[in-house]
């Protein structure tokens, strides 16, 4: 008797058919409701589609299923400043609508700032004299995510040419309001570092590390704790730092006029031929100018078995460490 009631509860549930087949999985319908207030979107004009208005949603009417949009910003003053209630959904299904905040793209890791708590100098017009209400222009904040610089969104790169270096971005939240941010990775690395208590800058400071394919930042991050000076080179950071197309490189090494302490290397397993000879390039520079330097690799990696790599381990005064990183 249990196992006849057990079945048909089975079957109850399923909603089987008189085959005993469950039906299809009905389709998922997106719908932009509630969730969509703080976004930032652009909508093609009524008479062109081809020019968009970008707005920010303020506000949602649960009755009517439509959105409230202001102007996300105005620029010189020839746009038109836009006010409205608009039907998103229908929009969106009539392909007028495009999501441009990045929100869904913003990586939550992958960087040694995303989490930090930070505190940054708020930029406000007219404030640059106004000593009496300095410290209230410091913010706290935390850094939620950030865009890599081949991945930015259309909010990022607005104003900048096709052209333009682009370099990656940090999305900090600020602690009670809500209110987000974006940095510079410079800017992000300062409001890390608490400059705030650092006396507001560590201009002066010795050249302590500059850290090439800094990837995740942690060593430069670690150093500015510290409260020296550091450095990050990255093409995930800045699209002008692709190490293996930099021709110019190795000759801003030698032409600095404040050297590093320490210029740390830390290349993707490989054996590109780009890569060895402009890191062997460096690295024969920096010896011969009798400068600190660490080559950081994967044991396996194709890279020790090239002749220029090779060449450098013979260099005098060159050591090479083993380090295991799992017992470290």
């Amino acid at each position: 008797a249990t196992a006849a009631a057990s079945a048909v509860a089975v079957s109850t549930s399923a909603g089987a058919g008189i085959s005993g087949e469950a039906p299809p999985p009905k389709k998922q319908r997106r719908c932009f409701g509630p969730e969509m207030v703080g976004r930032v979107i652009d909508v093609a004009h009524t008479e062109d589609d081809k020019k968009y208005f970008r707005v920010h949603v303020a506000e949602y009417d649960l009755r009517s299923r439509k959105h409230r949009v202001e102007s996300y910003s105005i620029g010189d003053g020839g746009e038109q400043e836009v006010v409205a209630w608009l039907d998103l959904e229908g929009l969106r299904v009539l392909g007028r609508l495009e999501i441009v905040d990045g929100q869904d793209n913003l990586r939550r890791s992958g960087h040694a700032l995303v989490g930090e708590e930070v505190h940054f100098l708020a930029d406000q017009e007219g404030a640059e004299d106004d000593v009496e209400h300095r410290g209230e222009r410091w913010r706290g904040a935390r850094i939620v995510g950030w865009w890599p610089q081949e991945m930015l969104p259309p909010v990022a790169v607005e104003g900048h040419g096709p052209d333009s270096a682009r370099q990656a971005i940090f999305v900090a939240e600020e602690t009670g309001r809500g209110d987000k941010w974006q940095l510079t990775l410079n800017d992000a690395m300062l409001a890390a570092a608490d400059v705030k208590q650092q006396g507001g800058q560590l201009a002066g400071q010795r050249q302590a590390l500059f850290e090439v394919f800094a990837g995740s930042c942690e060593l430069s991050l670690a150093f500015r704790r510290a409260g020296a000076a550091s450095l990050c080179y990255d093409s995930a950071i800045d699209s002008t730092q692709d190490f293996a197309s930099d021709s110019g490189f190795v000759g801003r090494l030698e032409e600095s006029e404040k050297p590093w302490d320490i210029v740390h290397f830390a290349p993707p397993e490989t054996d590109d031929p780009r890569i060895v000879m402009r890191l062997a390039a460096a690295v024969r520079s920096l010896h011969a100018m009798n400068r600190g330097f660490a080559v950081e690799c994967g044991a396996e990696s194709k890279l020790w078995g090239a002749e220029d790599m090779q060449e450098l381990e013979r260099l005098e005064g060159v050591e090479g460490v083993m380090l295991d990183l799992e017992s470290f």
